[in-house]
């Protein structure tokens, strides 16, 4: 019958391509898929939180235990009203983004807005925009001034 692909199906949806396949080689055959244990998956936390990148997640998790797992926020750059979730459906292949307001679930309680992480879906911390302007200056105007040499003299007589 050859291999199949589990990835995205549910285990029923899974037994049934399996005995729709051996139905027309062996009617008589009926096969029982049972899961005892999963790899886990993937999610990816980015931007202003202590330690960014892959973490696996072997349960349902959501955006604030994914920020936990991340070793939280940086409080004084990242903007928890404004994260992002960016996930992409493996069977169909679409893409989706919304916002999730992280403020508002950890310091107002709000658990209606915590969001559900699924496989590969990435979870964006912005910056303040303070923090964006901070940097733009300091990369932009500082370090062109320090460079260029900007200086000035200043002199007087004394009579």
């Amino acid at each position: 019958v050859g291999e199949f692909r589990a990835a995205g199906l549910t285990v029923a949806q899974l037994e049934s391509i399996v005995n729709s396949s051996y139905a027309r080689m062996a009617p008589e055959v009926n096969c029982n898929i049972t899961l005892t244990d999963t790899a886990g998956y993937g999610i990816f936390v980015m931007g202003e939180v202590e330690e960014p990148g892959r973490l696996t997640i072997t349960g349902p998790t959501t955006a604030a235990r994914a920020l936990a797992l991340a070793g939280g926020h940086r409080l004084a750059e990242a903007d928890l009203s404004k994260c992002i979730l960016l996930s992409l459906d493996v069977v169909s292949g679409e893409a989706t983004a919304q916002y999730v307001d992280l403020e508002a679930v950890l310091k107002r309680g709000d658990i209606s807005r915590d969001a559900f992480l699924g496989p590969n879906d990435v979870l964006v911390v912005p910056s303040k925009r303070i923090v964006e302007m901070d940097r733009w200056v300091d990369q932009y105007i500082a370090k062109l001034l320090l460079f260029r040499g900007v200086g000035g003299n200043v002199s007087y007589r004394l009579n």
